[in-house]
């Protein structure tokens, strides 16, 4: 998680979503609605995740992989990112891959590495 006007991080623990292979990225989502967060900086985001990221009100910022969290904030709170209306399909699925985006998580994104984010 990052502050938007500190830029202070906290980690969230997501190992229960991460040792999922079905389910993981609806688990992901509930994590971080309990975690207060308003949004999701990530590279990808599959099709259950999002609608419970949305569900729970929490835009969801897609196509941010290829850069730092530092980075990829800056651009949130300068308004140059927009949220998402639908799913990515994104390169990475399931456990094996390693999407492109990082996330507001202490630099883990949805998934913890296992297809949404990392």
């Amino acid at each position: 998680m990052v502050d938007t006007e500190t830029l202070e991080s906290t980690y969230v623990e997501n190992r229960t979503a991460q040792s999922r292979g079905q389910g993981a990225g609806i688990l992901s989502a509930e994590t971080v609605a309990r975690s207060g967060a308003t949004a999701v900086l990530t590279g990808f985001v599959g099709p259950k995740a999002f609608q419970a990221l949305q569900a729970a009100g929490i835009d969801v910022i897609q196509n941010m992989d290829n850069m730092s969290v530092r980075e990829a904030v800056s651009r949130y709170v300068r308004g140059e990112a927009r949220s998402a209306e639908a799913a990515s399909a994104g390169p990475a699925k399931g456990r094996g891959g390693r999407g492109g985006g990082r996330g507001m998580g202490g630099g883990k994104g949805m998934g913890g590495g296992r297809g949404m984010g990392r």
